[in-house]
């Protein structure tokens, strides 16, 4: 999966992927996934037109 994320994924998602991927494994199974966080993003692409979570800048 890290090769998948490192070598296709848009560099502007790596993070976020990462940090999903290391989730995941945490929940363990054949095939790591949080189902509910994945959804998530696609309800964020349909009201705020990107699936990048939303980073809150401390100035």
């Amino acid at each position: 999966m890290e090769l998948i994320i490192e070598n296709c994924a848009h560099p502007m998602y790596r993070e976020q992927l990462r940090a999903y991927y290391e989730e995941a494994k945490i929940r363990g199974g054949q095939t790591p996934h949080i189902l509910e966080k994945a959804f998530s993003w696609h309800t964020n692409y349909a009201k705020n037109g990107t699936m990048l979570e939303a980073v809150v800048e401390t100035v």
